[in-house]
């Protein structure tokens, strides 16, 4: 079996649930971040946590703490599909992607998982929504199908529950998608958020058009999740497999800026 593979490696800079009558916050002390710590209390004794305009003080969040691995943009899904692909699975000729990944809020690493390219949609191990679960370590796209025409992403999420909502400017100043082989393959980006104020822990994404970046936010969204696209050109013609690794390399640089002042209505 031929193979050509194509290898992800990840760059990111970051400066960076009511239930009845209870409520689950993540309390984070003043001065003393590293002592975080989830505490589920009534709605009444919310009422210290607040400020006057009714948001958490301080680095407080509502939901469960957060890992300091899952702030800011971090890779937690992939998908691959290919139109060339055979539907035949007795024959080796398949694209196909290995991957290392964690659960959240665990840290056994769950390594060699393994999902191949469907012919008319992308594959993917899990959905959108629910890939803020999950932290890629590593991936391997193996393209194995004869003719050119396979497409990839990866997905980088940002959970922006652990960052003080409304009253910061956060910013995607640039996204940057280099590969040690550039002529077989073009990148592209899409951005899903979800920007709703509401406390649900349920991610509602929707994608966000954007004409590209810098691009500013005047709040911090709950949830996002940056898709970046690896297309590779269609071509009758076989792949050139004397040419058979290719690292893609993602650079995503964003920040928050400090705390605005509030605003009353």
């Amino acid at each position: 079996m031929r193979m050509i593979s194509l290898f992800i490696t990840f760059y990111l800079t970051c400066s960076m649930g009511l239930a009845n009558d209870k409520v689950t916050i993540c309390h984070v002390p003043l001065g003393n971040p590293d002592n975080a710590h989830t505490i589920i209390i009534s709605e009444s004794a919310l009422r210290p946590h607040l400020l006057p305009n009714g948001d958490l003080h301080g680095g407080d969040y509502f939901g469960e703490c957060l890992p300091k691995a899952y702030q800011g943009f971090y890779p937690c899904n992939l998908g691959l599909k290919n139109e060339f692909v055979s539907n035949n699975p007795t024959l080796t000729r398949h694209d196909y992607a290995t991957f290392d990944y964690k659960l959240r809020n665990q840290t056994d690493l769950i390594v060699d998982s393994v999902i191949e390219a469907k012919k008319d949609q992308f594959n993917s191990p899990w959905s959108m929504s629910s890939s803020f679960n999950y932290k890629l370590e590593s991936v391997e796209f193996n393209l194995s199908s004869e003719n050119m025409g396979n497409r990839h992403f990866i997905d980088f999420c940002l959970d922006g529950r652990s960052i003080h909502k409304g009253r910061v400017d956060f910013t995607i100043n640039e996204v940057t998608v280099v590969m040690d082989n550039p002529g077989e393959f073009n990148t592209s980006a899409e951005l899903f958020c979800d920007l709703s104020r509401n406390n649900d822990t349920t991610p509602y994404l929707s994608g966000i058009n954007f004409a590209g970046f810098p691009l500013t936010f005047k709040f911090m969204p709950k949830y996002c999740v940056l898709r970046i696209h690896a297309e590779e050109y269609i071509s009758d013609i076989p792949r050139n497999y004397i040419r058979n690794h290719n690292k893609l390399t993602a650079i995503i640089n964003s920040n928050i800026d400090g705390l605005r002042q509030s605003r009353n209505p």
